[in-house]
């Protein structure tokens, strides 16, 4: 073929143009012949090819989304540079590999079966959510689009997959179902605590005609007597239901707390000592208590409760030995850590973390170990209301209690007592010298439960007291008013009804200004409080209470 000028070479694509132009107006044969038509339209094409290329390449690589194109065999054969960016590899790279070295092993399967069913031709193409695992070894979430590129002859030639990274959305979307759960979780226990609370009120009525009528008779019985060894276990059998009830109480959050202003660290320390014999000596103890704790508004002795039956689950879930550990710490919660925990408030707490090397929990256990009567131990070796009861005292302490654990990587229990800005309380003295029961003192006994008011007012009699006693508060009154000389002390019943014990003793102070007063109920801090709040300093008494919980609990008041 001979060589063409510069100036040849100008006509022929002249020429060309002048084709090009005549072939869209679709006057060809008048202007050119055959061959020449062939050549323009071949030349035509092959632009056309070209462009269209080209476009393809630019859209494939600047596309915002992951775009890649594999073999059958699931070799990468082309990749872009978002698809690369996505997985933390160079594109080179990838085209080493196939799109099974990407996917999480948990995908596989699914991914091999809708592969399959796309190159057999039983489906065009498939979406789906996976997630891919990428060159730094982390998981990232992916929705992807896959379709399969078929010859003329029908033979599977490449699979075209568009990938857009939905990682963010899949957490968001986890931690919403985890904060509905819990949610939802408090809203149940919060339901069932009202309910336990009503049958624990109901029922400590009913407990304390059984427990003190026991006692009555036993008082009255030789010991050797076959009668008395039957009211004894009548008498323990029903002080185990008190104790029943008083943990329903616990949880259900009516508990009478004595609050006051401690350092959590001389609790802690203080029960260390009980502690570690009730661990035994296969699990070794760590005590770590933070310096300069800000002082918490606390019931001692209910703290203590709480440490009881965190020890004893930890112990119970290391069999072959561990350790445990508690801690202390001041700590600030802040708007990101109340966010991940529903029920918690932003501000300065204490922390009491106590932690096991045990058997741990699975997800579900974990829900649900703060209902009452729900346990994993054997039929007969628990209630299942030890944490039921820790839940409910934290709660009525304003506090806060989380558990993370898994299983085989033992437990970590952490609670958050608000800190309070207050001088700590002084010491009281808990020891008190030998004190008799007996009494002259004028009593007024106020109880619209018949069976409770006969048991109170035949042991106070008994105990050489004067008393008055009414089955509701209008009849106290007009007793109170007819009666001319002291009332020494009013034993009466927070809720009842006409008019609640606190409303009724507000009456008869004015003409009995140096009586004193002791109030008992089955209900506590939250009933009381809708009733009128109990007077400052008050003396309380929780039933169902023994014969000797009631005479101590009148002398107490009687000496205020």
């Amino acid at each position: 073929m001979a060589t063409l000028s510069y100036h040849e070479l100008a006509m022929r694509l002249a020429d060309a143009e002048a084709t090009l132009s005549a072939l869209r107006s679709g006057q060809v044969d008048s202007i050119i012949g055959d061959n020449d038509v062939l050549l323009v339209r071949a030349l035509a094409a092959e632009q056309a090819l070209h462009d269209s290329e080209e476009r393809f390449r630019a859209a494939f690589e600047h596309a915002a989304i992951g775009k890649a194109i594999a073999d059958p065999e699931g070799r990468f054969v082309r990749v872009n540079r978002s698809f690369a960016r996505m997985l933390g590899y160079t594109a080179p790279e990838l085209l080493l590999l196939k799109w099974m070295d990407v996917v999480h092993p948990d995908f596989l399967a699914d991914g091999r079966k809708h592969i399959r069913h796309l190159l057999t031709g039983e489906i065009p193409s498939f979406e789906a959510e996976w997630m891919l695992v990428r060159k730094d070894e982390q998981t990232m979430w992916v929705q992807l689009n896959v379709a399969v590129v078929k010859s003329a002859a029908g033979i599977p030639q490449f699979m075209v997959g568009d990938f857009v990274d939905i990682t963010e959305r899949k957490q968001l979307e986890a931690e919403k179902e985890t904060l509905t759960a819990q949610f939802y979780q408090a809203q149940k226990m919060e339901s069932i605590g009202k309910l336990a609370g009503g049958i624990a009120h109901d029922f400590n009525n009913l407990l304390v005609p059984i427990i003190g009528y026991a006692e009555m008779a036993l008082a009255r019985l030789p010991k050797s007597d076959p009668l008395a060894t039957n009211l004894r276990h009548i008498r323990d059998a029903a002080n185990r239901a008190a104790r029943l009830t008083r943990q329903i109480l616990a949880f259900s959050r009516r508990q009478v707390l004595e609050m006051r202003v401690l350092n959590l660290n001389d609790v802690v320390s203080g029960f260390e000592d009980m502690l570690r014999p009730l661990i035994g000596e296969d699990i070794a103890v760590k005590i770590r208590l933070a310096d300069n704790l800000p002082p918490v508004e606390i019931d001692e002795s209910k703290i203590e409760q709480v440490l009881l039956n965190l020890a004893v689950n930890a112990r119970d879930a290391m069999p072959k030995g561990g350790e445990l550990v508690v801690e202390t710490s001041a700590v600030t919660l802040d708007e990101t850590f109340v966010a991940q925990h529903p029920g918690g408030q932003t501000g300065a707490y204490v922390m009491l973390a106590v932690s096991d090397t045990g058997v741990g929990m699975d997800t579900e256990t974990k829900q649900r170990i703060f209902e009452p009567f729900f346990t994993t131990k054997k039929r007969g070796e628990g209630t299942g209301l030890g944490l039921a009861t820790v839940f409910g005292i934290v709660k009525q302490h304003g506090g806060n209690i989380w558990v993370d654990s898994e299983n085989g990587q033992g437990t970590t229990v952490r609670i958050y007592f608000p800190v309070v800005d207050e001088p700590l309380s002084r010491e009281t003295s808990t020891t008190a010298g030998a004190q008799s029961f007996y009494g002259s003192e004028t009593i007024l006994v106020v109880e619209d439960q018949s069976d409770v008011r006969m048991l109170v007012v035949e042991t106070l009699r008994a105990y050489g007291y004067h008393v008055l006693d009414a089955g509701n508060p209008l009849q106290a009154l007009v007793l109170a008013d007819e009666h001319s000389g002291r009332i020494h002390l009013l034993l009466t019943d927070v809720v009842m009804p006409q008019m609640g014990g606190v409303e009724m003793y507000k009456k008869l102070v004015p003409a009995h200004h140096d009586m004193q007063v002791l109030f008992m109920s089955g209900y506590t801090d939250d009933i009381v409080d809708k009733r009128g709040a109990l007077p400052v300093g008050a003396t309380f008494l929780q039933k169902p209470f023994t014969i000797e919980g009631l005479l101590k609990k009148v002398r107490e008041a009687l000496s205020e």
